[in-house]
């Protein structure tokens, strides 16, 4: 798993580099923690800065495939969507 091999670059934890990612994307997390090292361990992610190259290995690895009939109606959206108005080349 990606994040795996970016906390060993940085010599964190896969949890770190997990919720800096999350964080990253301005979304707020729900911690799901058992002891107080974890809880400690988690809010450190506040203090994680992933640089650009790190955060697209993220979003590669974790980028979800469309599959029929999503991308089917995905890709005919525009076509199906009815004229806009003034629009006569439709």
């Amino acid at each position: 798993m990606r994040r795996t091999v970016i906390a060993a670059e940085t010599g964190l934890t896969s949890a770190r580099v997990a919720l800096a990612r999350v964080l990253r994307q301005g979304l707020l997390p729900v911690l799901g923690t058992r002891t107080l090292a974890q809880v400690h361990d988690n809010l450190g992610a506040l203090a994680v800065r992933l640089d650009g190259k790190q955060l697209e290995r993220l979003d590669a690895a974790t980028r979800v495939r469309r599959a029929y009939p999503y991308d089917f109606l995905y890709d005919r959206h525009a076509a199906l969507a009815p004229p806009e108005p003034g629009d006569r080349d439709r």
